[in-house]
């Protein structure tokens, strides 16, 4: 067997480095596409939309979803327009989704049975199961109604502001159960 000369060794490396780096490429593509379908809905729900804040829900060493924020104007108001976009990192049935929010909304102090019966069959009929790299965008309007899109298709709208509050405190109230996500998703904690 003839000997490998030395420097064969750093020949490899590089086509390493190279496969990594289509692969990537490849992997990016979906997120892009769904970046751009969150900035469609983005502008055409909100008079000048733009990025309030953003970042990543981790539980325990799982990645589960990237949040962002964005407000009409730029100016984030609870009672304004604004919407909220969630690519998440993995797949989720959308009944999940739907029971989580309710434990949620619950857990904020939320406890009327028959509306929170009422809520969960919305939710259950609109959100879809999500893969790795969908979007799931809910949208506040100026009249207190919720609006979901879905990898930038429309899929439901409820309107009823106790319900638009309840869903968005989920992020976005002070009793939220993820406050660090919270203060980046507003824009005060980087």
């Amino acid at each position: 067997m003839k000997p490998q000369h030395p420097a064969a060794r750093f020949f490899v490396i590089p086509k390493f480095f190279c496969i990594l780096l289509s692969l990537s490429c490849l992997l990016a593509a979906p997120a892009k596409a769904m970046d751009d379908a969150t900035k469609q809905v983005v502008n055409q729900a909100l008079d000048q939309g733009r990025l309030i804040g953003e970042g990543r829900l981790t539980y325990i060493f799982w990645d589960v979803y990237d949040a962002q924020l964005f407000a009409a104007r730029g100016a984030f108001s609870p009672t304004g327009e604004y919407a909220l976009a969630l690519r998440y990192l993995m797949d989720f049935d959308g009944i999940d989704i739907t029971k989580r929010s309710i434990e949620e909304m619950q857990e904020q102090g939320y406890r009327d049975v028959p509306q929170l019966a009422k809520w969960q069959t919305f939710m259950s009929d609109t959100f879809p199961d999500v893969k790795e790299n969908d979007t799931l965008i809910g949208v506040r309007t100026s009249t207190g109604s919720s609006r979901f899109f879905h990898n930038g298709q429309f899929v439901g709208e409820l309107d009823d502001p106790e319900f638009t509050n309840a869903f968005f405190g989920i992020w976005l109230a002070p009793n939220t159960s993820e406050p660090k996500l919270r203060q980046k998703l507003l824009g005060l904690r980087r």
